[in-house]
């Protein structure tokens, strides 16, 4: 039972959600959206878009902290999207290779053990 605690706390902790690259234009930001905006020469800000103006962007992350990007430093923007292919294949994924570790550590199916 030990075994399968570590792949199961994996699957538990995954995200079905990824930041896609989109061509998403400035004037296309839609309130409440999840984004990830990478500014030329800093680390990547992941958070809801907030509100903008003439020269400013503001994400507001996970924390309520409001960020302000200037427009001039954006680089690209990346939206977050529902990622199908990470909701079903990684849990299998992670379920077949716990079950091989089982299997391997125990001899596998139709071994007797003396």
């Amino acid at each position: 039972m030990k075994n399968l605690m570590m792949p199961l706390l994996c699957v538990l902790l995954t995200s079905c959600y990824s930041y896609k690259k989109m061509d998403v234009q400035l004037g296309e930001l839609v309130k409440d959206e999840s984004y990830k905006i990478h500014q030329i020469g800093k680390a990547p800000q992941k958070g809801t878009f907030h509100s903008m103006n003439d020269s400013l962007l503001i994400l507001n992350n996970r924390r309520g902290k409001l960020h302000e990007i200037s427009l001039k430093e954006i680089e690209r923007i990346n939206k977050r999207k529902f990622s199908l292919g990470k909701t079903i294949a990684l849990p299998f994924g992670v379920f077949i290779g716990a079950s091989g570790i089982v299997m391997a550590t125990n001899g596998g199916p139709g071994s007797i053990n003396y």
